[in-house]
């Protein structure tokens, strides 16, 4: 049977899920693109946010600076040049955050193919009228802060003229501009997009996603061995202050999880979600420290840092098991104890909660 390929773009959102571009669905993506089957076109305002800080950032970054200046009014003015190096320190600290970010992004986009969509000229006048009309995906009429989308939405559109596209973004209001629109099938997460029917008639190793089950056990067995990448995938995704499912009131920050007490395996509700990456929740209890504690009560010191304190965390989220790809040809042997399994990757892809279950002040 011959394929057409699939042509795909993602939105903003969908970037920011997964900043390392490296957990199991955008894995699986690049290798349906590596194998010939997708088309990965990026608008340009897509991969320039992505590469940039967020609003959130540049309000934090903004906050830094304004407690820099009051800073230098409280203390003596030999103190200056100290304070200076906090200031050279936060414009390092950007200039390293976007330089590391647009190298992942390139290097993402250099495997998949894929190609940075300009947009053109003739967007300006379609756009105007939109905004002046409050038309999607303008929220209200002069609604300023929507022109990045609206720039996406006409790249989109001219995409998809003659050609069907699949859109993956996570923003109802983007979903909602392209709901009536015949050519463009609009996913909410990687993770549908890789379900569908297009994607699943695609795969490869057949016999990989019909052994899944015994997949599983053997992964769940030996789950000792993938311990120490749960840690490092959990440390990195959990400093991100706003993970899924966080309470907007919720004043917790991970400082550093340092060792896994247990953990488990939702085996039921493993995913085969293609090209060799299973899906699998998990649940975990670590030993580390955080800051900012709620519910405990702590009679904090006004006008200092709250301190850092230990503690243990309940941790809840989803993984992926990415299979190497040269074991993929042979599915019935890859994951033997002695052989693929130890070239098998842990990717943490999602995390649902993290609650404190006991802190003590150092």
């Amino acid at each position: 049977m011959e394929f057409r390929v699939m042509r795909v773009a993602l939105d903003t959102n969908i970037f920011h899920n997964d900043r390392s571009l490296a957990g199991g669905s955008f894995e699986a993506l690049a290798r349906f693109a590596e194998a010939g089957h997708v088309e990965v076109l990026i608008p340009e305002v897509i991969a320039r946010e992505f590469t940039a800080l967020s609003s959130e950032q540049l309000e934090a970054v903004a906050s830094y600076r304004e407690a820099i200046k009051k800073l230098r009014n409280a203390f003596p003015n030999n103190l200056g040049p100290r304070i200076d190096t906090l200031k050279k320190n936060v414009k390092d600290l950007i200039e390293s955050f976007e330089s590391e970010a647009a190298s992942m992004f390139n290097l993402w986009m250099g495997r998949v193919e894929g190609r940075v969509i300009k947009p053109g000229s003739e967007h300006a006048q379609r756009i105007l009228a939109k905004y002046f009309e409050g038309a999607l995906p303008f929220g209200t009429k002069k609604a300023r802060k929507d022109f990045p989308d609206a720039f996406i939405v006409e790249v989109i559109l001219d995409l998809a003229v003659d050609e069907k596209l699949f859109f993956v973004t996570s923003d109802s209001r983007m979903r909602n501009t392209f709901v009536h629109v015949s050519n463009i099938t609009v996913f909410d997460s990687l993770e549908d997009l890789l379900k569908a029917t297009e994607f699943v008639a695609r795969q490869k190793e057949v016999e990989l996603a019909i052994n899944l089950p015994r997949i599983v056990q053997i992964i769940n067995e030996n789950k000792e061995i993938f311990g120490n990448a749960l840690l490092e995938g959990l440390s990195n995704t959990a400093k991100y202050a706003h993970y899924k499912g966080r309470d907007e009131d919720e004043d917790l920050y991970i400082d550093v999880l340092e060792e896994i007490d247990e953990w488990s395996l939702g085996t039921d509700d493993a995913e085969y979600i293609g090209e060799g990456v299973v899906s699998i929740s998990f649940e975990a209890i670590i030993d580390g420290s955080v800051d900012q504690p709620t519910d405990y009560g702590m009679d904090w010191f006004p006008y200092l840092s709250r301190p850092v304190v230990d503690a243990r965390v309940d941790v809840g989220g989803v993984c992926s098991f990415i299979v190497d790809p040269l074991d993929l040809a042979d599915p019935a042997t890859c994951l033997e104890v002695e052989g693929g399994l130890g070239r098998v990757r842990l990717e943490v892809d999602d995390l649902h909660y993290i609650n404190v279950i006991s802190a003590r002040r150092y």
